[in-house]
């Protein structure tokens, strides 16, 4: 398009309707990347909520109480119980020397016990002493004696039978409360198991529905922001403006020449890019868009402009980002939207058809 027949007016307008655009896609680029993290996010999020791992409530064992019975009798009278626990241990005595070992202190105490309780029988009962005096004179301490060994069989069969009975009795009623204490147990982790079941579903249903509104609102913004990199490409190709300068931070700062009354063509010595040229040289501007975000408190003065563009663009990102949560977990997402993608067409088309008359002059 030829520029030499455009008047000051018209190129004033035509560089604030491309620093809206500008600003417009500045937004919505900013806008999508931000979409774009929180998706990830949520998208991840998922994924973790989907293959964690459940507490599962494992059936306890029963123990019977007959098991448990006939066990503790058959470990009274085929194994030293007490003395090979407290005593002797696998790892550091052979087999041979334990059974001997065992086989001494039963003897030992075996002999003490049998006299002493028949010395008791006979002096604390008087009615038995009559049985009990004649096993006391004629008891042979001999070894080789079965006068020696019958008494203690006798006894270590019996103390045997009445240690073994009593602690079948325990063991089968330490059984069946421990069958009791695991089935508390397991109520309580069934229980725990089900309220994690729940709280599994809701969160993969509440998520469900944030992925979704998350994708809703991804797409709009995604579909608005081509249509307005469309809309000034198509700006853009009338060529009014030099290569060079076309972005956010040249297009706002030559506009504000203009309307400042600082410029009144784009071209020569006076002209918008010169003026541009020589400040961004002096730098008494920035002429870059990474230099923003480190330099907008000191942009008012020079750039009046271009920094109200960039507060009002935060201050959209913050009223977007409110409208985005708002609508997560709500069926209002793919409304809401909607509703931005249609303010952004709007805007688009009466660019669209200012641009149309624009090029008609």
């Amino acid at each position: 398009m030829d520029t030499s027949t455009l008047s000051r007016q018209d190129t004033e307008d035509y560089l604030l309707t491309v620093s809206k655009l500008e600003a417009s896609v500045y937004m919505q680029e900013k806008f999508v990347d931000d979409l774009n993290q929180r998706n990830a996010k949520l998208k991840k999020e998922y994924q973790e909520e989907e293959n964690a791992e459940l507490p599962v409530a494992k059936l306890p064992e029963k123990e019977s109480f007959w098991a448990n019975f006939f066990g503790k009798i058959f470990v009274r009278f085929t194994y030293d119980y007490w003395f090979c626990r407290s005593i002797l241990t696998d790892s550091d005595i052979s087999i041979f020397f334990r059974i001997v070992s065992v086989l001494f202190f039963n003897v030992a105490v075996r002999f003490l016990v049998t006299e002493i309780t028949l010395s008791l029988l006979h002096h604390l009962i008087p009615s038995i002493r009559p049985f009990v005096r004649p096993a006391i004179e004629n008891i042979d301490t001999s070894f080789t004696s079965l006068e020696f060994w019958i008494p203690i069989i006798v006894f270590w069969i019996v103390i045997r039978l009445v240690v073994g009975l009593v602690g079948g009795i325990i063991s089968g009623i330490k059984g069946l409360m421990h069958n009791s204490d695991e089935q508390l147990y397991y109520r309580a982790a069934l229980i725990k198991e089900q309220e994690a079941k729940r709280t599994h579903v809701e969160n993969m249903q509440r998520l469900s529905t944030k992925v979704a509104n998350m994708n809703a609102w991804v797409s709009a913004a995604r579909d608005s922001l081509q249509k307005s990199k469309g809309a000034l490409a198509k700006a853009y190709s009338y060529d009014i403006i030099h290569p060079k300068y076309r972005n956010l931070v040249a297009v706002y700062t030559m506009y504000e020449y203009f309307q400042a009354g600082r410029c009144s063509v784009l071209t020569g010595h006076e002209g918008a890019y010169n003026l541009y040229e020589n400040e961004s040289r002096q730098n008494h501007i920035i002429s870059m868009l990474g230099q923003i975000n480190e330099r907008l408190d000191g942009m008012e003065k020079n750039q009046y402009y271009l920094w109200s563009a960039i507060k009002d663009t935060q201050s959209s990102l913050s009223s977007l980002s409110y409208r985005v949560n708002r609508s997560m977990n709500t069926l209002s997402a793919k409304v809401e939207s909607a509703k931005y993608s249609a303010e952004l067409a709007e805007q688009n088309t009466r660019t669209m058809l200012y641009l149309d008359t624009f090029r008609s002059k």
